[in-house]
């Protein structure tokens, strides 16, 4: 495991003096942090984030790991301050249209890489977000989860994030797999997709995905 990364810290220089790296579960491939810290990110260094306390992984593959008490792992966004705007509208504000709206635009603009529009939109419909209608604008964050337990079970999506543990290693597999395949056409299967809406589960953003 990495050292100890000051999130807040961080973020405040603006300007990164020795790269990092982290892997982006989205696109399958390694992210620039110089790329990454902005002001906005200051957000996740408050309620419910509280990055400043972050003292997780750097540069691996499985950074989600599960709070104690099973909930969504909100810490688990620190690595990823890229998503800063679309997890404090879908988490903080609890708007769940506006989160959709934002993440449809950026990865539309190719801000999360260049082939996840395409990948976003296969897993729609591979997962059947599509068709759920037991998702609405206001749905709750423990709403989601319940619904995460009764789609996977507790055991299976809590469970994402701890290295020995059938969905990491089922996760890290096509994770793996996908980065080396054509993405332009997004997901191949629900093989590939499934660990995806699992992450999002463990994660906290599943209501909002499903509104995309």
């Amino acid at each position: 495991m990495a050292a100890a990364w000051n999130f807040c810290r961080e973020a405040s220089k603006l300007v990164i003096r020795r790269p990092r790296r982290i892997f982006s579960f989205r696109t399958g491939r390694l992210n620039s942090m110089e790329a990454l810290i902005a002001p906005a990110t200051q957000r996740f260094c408050a309620e419910p984030f509280n990055c400043q306390t972050y003292d997780g992984p750097q540069g691996v593959i499985i950074c989600a790991t599960i709070m104690k008490d099973g909930r969504p792992n909100l810490h688990s966004w620190c690595a990823l301050p890229q998503y800063e705007e679309y997890v404090s509208q879908c988490v903080v504000k609890k708007d769940l249209m506006k989160a959709a709206r934002t993440m449809y635009e950026n990865t539309k603009a190719g801000k999360h890489g260049k082939d996840t529009f395409q990948m976003d939109g296969s897993l729609c419909f591979i997962e059947g977000h599509c068709l759920n209608q037991e998702v609405h604008e206001d749905s709750t964050l423990d709403e989601a989860a319940a619904q995460c337990d009764g789609r996977f079970g507790r055991a299976e999506w809590t469970s994402l994030g701890y290295p020995q543990s059938q969905a990491s290693t089922a996760f890290i597999n096509y994770a793996s797999k996908i980065s080396k395949l054509n993405q332009s056409n997004g997901f191949p299967s629900q093989e590939y997709a499934r660990g995806y809406t699992l992450l999002a589960c463990a994660m906290g953003t599943y209501h909002c995905d499903i509104m995309l």
